[in-house]
């Protein structure tokens, strides 16, 4: 049994891994509305405080890293919520590597990790792909 416990687990670490390594090409990362504009934003070390935390708007942001499959999967769903929120919500991400001190602020650890910023203060938060639904709602619940 203990074996067979091993076996699986192997097998999934070696899953992970090839989502995530950096010669896996998945959907390249999107953020262009059909009108033109960077729907997604680009938050930094460096502006992630003005345009995040002292945002009088809720604001998605997306934990990610250009190596990482997942996170590129999950790429054209946040461009649908930011087009969805656009001048409702601040829908952006943050690139964990050009911008670790922000990463390690919120102890993100594994990727993708998707935060929900009100008031300054993160209220939610999720790791791994999710899906448009279950982000919607979590903005919706914090936008009221």
């Amino acid at each position: 049994m203990k074996k067979h416990y091993l076996l699986i687990g192997t097998t999934l670490l070696v899953l992970l891994l090839a989502a995530c390594s950096p010669q896996n090409k998945y959907i390249e990362e999107t953020s262009n509305t059909e009108s033109g504009h960077q729907a997604v934003l680009k938050f930094t070390d460096s502006d992630f405080e003005t345009e995040v935390l002292n945002s009088d708007q809720v604001v998605l942001v997306d934990f990610w890293a250009t190596w990482c499959g997942p996170c590129k999967a999950m790429g054209p769903t946040i461009a649908k919520i930011a087009e969805k929120y656009e001048g409702k919500a601040k829908i952006g991400k943050v690139d964990v590597d050009d911008n670790p001190k922000t990463a390690k602020a919120y102890s993100v650890s594994s990727i993708p990790y998707f935060a929900i910023f009100k008031g300054g203060e993160k209220v939610e938060s999720v790791v791994g792909m999710t899906s448009e639904s279950n982000l919607s709602e979590l903005i919706e619940k914090h936008m009221n």
